[in-house]
């Protein structure tokens, strides 16, 4: 008999018994949580017990160190074992069943706060396509629950991933044809919020990786700051930032020629961390630690570094106090500073502007508006393929602009004004009739 058609008592598969475990998930982690053993697993199955099992170990030695305990890495280590041992089961299952196991598996992980371990059932799915027509009718349930869910983890985790677009699709065709599913509804939004502001930054840190690597730094500098990461800062656009801050530094003459390249990196991160929150909150004691100096020797170094915002880079024409978001900026992003999620094309790509070339835009708009959050977006989408970075070019033909409007308009489905005028003002319409 086939792996999986074994009967179980009271369900006509033991993909069925599993399914019908799984489905108690939360309330087993919450019992177990509270003292409670895992119930034995049936006979006949037991990827699910066997999985919640490694659950519940995991659990126990965060608990452990929560409280101070100082586990060895092999304890650590063979519990994880154990964890993609039993993930790994899962992958043999019939794909119409691991869709109606995950949904409940994942509800329960998010419910114990294990959101990063729900991430990984949930990328190990396959993907919908492979489910024929009648599997597929079948599945819509656990899809409504694993959509939601997907978004409210990556959400959580403050991560972007590629998929996160068709994620939103799915996610708007289940909220039209019930707009009253509140779940659905805080997770499209969410996920419109999510997709805005982590794609700009994909788009962001791209652009600084370009000029990373056509402004290279001394040796010394370099190595220096690599030594710093996972020590004061773990974020690539941090690493690029704090590489472009020192670039600058230099060309502006502002360190001393004697300054200890530790001493020099220490002060940058302090003043790129300046830039995000209070400078009274920045630890320069840690950094100084590092540095091998004292925290007056940083400061010093911080405030002659500070100096290079009034200084402009050739060919740099945006004024001084916008220098520090062009090219270091650190661990936040704001909606204003990328005017569109698409990455502008090449001179020697963009065609000439032509009323036909607009509207073919405006086409493609049609597919894409519902993700925009931002009013201006669509115009700029429209405007992007002739003129890239500001508001839409003066060509742009007045209808074209007015359509583009319009579509957003009606197809948005989390207003970026509400966001920005919690009282719900939409200012930037009467803005709009004006201009």
């Amino acid at each position: 008999m086939a792996r999986g058609e074994g009967r179980v008592v009271g369900h006509p598969t033991r993909y069925d018994a599993e399914i019908a475990l799984a489905e108690q998930a939360c309330d087993l982690l919450e019992e177990w949580l509270e003292g409670e053993p895992l119930p034995e697993a049936e006979k006949g199955g037991g990827d699910v017990h066997r999985f919640l099992d490694a659950v519940c170990e995991v659990l126990r030695l965060e608990d452990l160190e929560e409280q101070g305990e100082d586990l060895s890495e092999d304890v650590a280590a063979a519990a994880l074992d154990r964890l993609k041992e039993a993930m790994g089961r899962f992958s043999s299952w019939p794909n119409l069943h691991r869709f109606q196991v995950t949904a409940p598996l994942v509800e329960a992980l998010e419910s114990v706060e294990l959101e990063w371990l729900a991430l990984e059932l949930l990328t190990e799915l396959p993907d919908a396509e492979v489910l024929d027509p009648q599997e597929s009718a079948t599945a819509r349930h656990s899809f409504r629950r694993l959509l939601p869910a997907y978004i409210r983890i990556l959400d959580a985790l403050d991560k972007w991933v590629a998929e996160v677009e068709e994620l939103l699709r799915g996610l708007r065709e289940i909220y039209d044809e019930d707009p009253d599913d509140e779940v659905v509804a805080d997770a499209l939004e969410r996920g419109l919020i999510l997709n805005a502001v982590r794609s700009r930054q994909r788009l962001l840190l791209d652009d600084r990786r370009r000029m990373v690597a056509d402004e290279p730094l001394p040796q010394p500098l370099h190595e220096a700051a690599a030594q710093l990461r996972g020590l004061a800062y773990d974020s690539d656009l941090v690493e690029c930032g704090l590489h472009l801050l020192l670039c600058d530094a230099i060309a502006a003459g502002v360190l001393p020629a004697d300054a200890p390249p530790k001493q020099v990196v220490a002060a940058a991160v302090a003043y790129l961390m300046s830039l995000e929150i209070d400078p009274e909150e920045v630890d320069v004691h840690r950094l100084a630690l590092w540095a091998g100096t004292n925290a007056t020797k940083i400061s010093k170094l911080m405030k002659r570094i500070s100096t290079v915002s009034q200084w402009q880079p050739p060919g740099e024409t945006a004024p001084p106090e916008a220098r520090h978001h062009q090219r270091w900026l650190v661990e936040t992003i704001s909606l204003a500073i990328l005017p569109a999620r698409w990455t502008p094309r090449e001179d020697s790509a963009r065609s000439t502007y032509s009323t036909a070339a607009a509207e073919e835009r405006l086409e493609e708009l049609r597919e894409v508006a519902w993700l925009m959050i931002d009013p201006l977006e669509p115009v700029r989408f429209v405007s992007e393929a002739f003129l890239y970075g500001g508001d839409a070019p003066d060509e742009v033909d007045e209808h074209i602009v007015a359509e583009a409007l319009r579509i957003w308009r009606e197809e948005r489905l989390a207003d970026a004004s509400a966001l920005d005028h919690p009282d719900g003002d939409d200012s930037w319409e009467d803005d709009l009739e004006e201009g």
